[in-house]
């Protein structure tokens, strides 16, 4: 008699769940068994920033090269801006005041006024003639490496799916034991998202951010060091606001997709075995459970948006501080007389004030806003590091290898057997499912495995099918 009991599949891997589903409770005896906790996963190392590009062709990294290239231009062009807006400033200043002069009835001032104002008009086209052209330099340049590096992305991210997805299908079910259920999913989805954003524009804007960084302050310095150390004093503040922020978001941002991800798999599961749900009358029961998980991610995201708030507060209070900081010492800079080069310039300026005023909250501005590009680059390497260890994985039982013995054909005669085979499943190692177990199939005949449901039938067709080899235990 063939036994029709079900066969017996493998353990279903430990997820870390905090919650337990349908199911029955193991039992000894009468003494129920406690369930076991999960084992700690393994952590995998995150991979290098130059390991992101290990699928990109030759022509890719030199496009990405030169793409840096116009993003380090970009960069240090946007607070060159600064010089010339300085100079409309000044110009601005020296004619107002000329006209001041000899609006007051100053003879002298009344015959400068036709050559300043002159000066004056070709000052303020000349400034406004090297912004426009800087502004289409900084176009150029913006496009070019924008392009360059989201097109670039795109490839090397589609080349990064067709090998993980590759992989995974060269894989023994071996490392599908201890592959949670849509895990392979969530990686092709989520995981080439992060690597595909990592490699793309991000890299080229913190290149952009950090040539601004410094392109500012060494304008900043150049114009007036005694300013530019004096307004050097927001850099710290508005650096520890712009981490604090970066660091609260991104921990309630985890606790949130933590959360909905949690309710995400009880709601899969209890779909999944809607009809025990249903016979069961657990559905109020189990939506309050989804409802307590939602309740939870929107806690977290209303502290979220708290954060937010009074990190951008800050960060604007900063800023206009800044202002008032910059225009009261550059004006003490001005009564005092005290100019940019010592050797050369002996009386500061409105235009010096403003230059080193825009050069140092740009390069400023640069380096706070540098936080969010990298944590996406950092976020990349992570989920890189578990791609490529499954991209990496060279399965013991490899179907994709030609090589090694090859059965030949049985007609009519020969017997497969097992002989003293003790087996346990990978992801529950320290279980065994078969113990000593010796047994004959010969060739032509038909034998059956009778048994209780999770005596290993199941597990034996699988050694015979090679989808696992048999291990002894010590």
């Amino acid at each position: 008699m063939v036994d029709s009991a079900d066969p017996t599949p493998p353990p279903a891997p430990s997820m870390g769940r905090k919650f337990l589903f349908f199911g029955p409770r193991r039992r000894q005896g009468d003494t129920a068994v406690e369930e076991e906790k999960p084992k700690e996963e393994p952590k995998i190392p995150p991979a290098s920033f130059f390991a992101l590009f290990r699928f990109a062709t030759r022509g890719e990294i030199l496009l990405d090269i030169l793409g840096l290239i116009a993003a380090a231009a970009g960069g240090a062009a946007s607070p060159v801006m600064s010089i010339f807006f300085g100079k409309l400033t000044q110009g601005f200043v020296a004619f107002t005041l000329t006209l001041a002069e000899a609006q007051a009835g100053s003879a002298e001032a009344a015959q400068r006024l036709p050559i300043a104002a002159a000066n004056f008009r070709h000052a303020s086209g000349q400034s406004a003639t090297y912004l426009t052209i800087l502004g289409l330099g900084v176009f150029v340049t913006t496009y070019v490496y924008m392009h360059i590096w989201v097109v670039t992305a795109e490839l090397s991210g589609k080349r990064i799916r067709e090998r993980y997805l590759a992989a995974v299908l060269r894989q023994d079910p071996a490392f599908f034991d201890t592959v949670g259920a849509g895990e392979i999913v969530t990686r092709v989805q989520t995981d080439t998202h992060l690597v595909q954003q990592g490699i793309s524009e991000k890299v080229a804007l913190s290149l952009f951010f950090v040539s601004g960084f410094i392109s500012g302050f060494v304008i900043a310095f150049a114009r007036s060091w005694r300013l530019a150390i004096v307004l050097m004093t927001m850099l710290p503040f508005m650096s520890l606001v712009g981490a604090l922020l970066g660091k609260f978001m991104a921990r309630f941002t985890e606790l949130s997709l933590k959360h909905v991800a949690e309710g995400g798999t009880l709601a899969e599961e209890a779909i999944s075995s809607i009809r025990t749900t249903q016979a069961f009358g657990t559905q109020e029961k189990l939506a309050a459970l989804y409802e307590d998980f939602i309740r939870k991610a929107r806690t977290v995201d209303v502290k979220a948006a708290t954060a937010q708030g009074l990190g951008i507060g800050i960060f604007y209070f900063a800023i206009f501080a800044s202002y008032g900081l910059a225009f009261s010492y550059g004006t003490t800079l001005i009564n005092r007389g005290e100019g940019t080069y010592t050797q050369f310039v002996t009386i500061a300026d409105a235009g010096t004030v403003v230059t080193v005023f825009m050069a140092i909250l740009t390069g400023t501005a640069s380096l706070v806003v540098l936080a969010p590009e990298m944590q996406a680059i950092v976020l990349a390497m992570g989920a890189a590091g578990k791609l490529f260890q499954t991209i990496d994985r060279v399965p013991l039982i490899d179907s994709s290898d030609p090589s090694g013995l090859k059965p030949t054909p049985v007609l009519g005669s020969g017997f497969l057997e097992l002989e003293h085979v003790t087996f346990a499943y990978p992801s529950r190692s320290d279980i065994p499912v078969l113990k000593d177990i010796s047994i004959t199939f010969p060739a032509g005949k038909t034998t059956a495995l009778v048994g209780a449901s999770g005596s290993g039938k199941s597990t034996i067709i699988a050694l015979a099918e090679r989808f696992y080899d048999p291990a002894v235990l010590g």
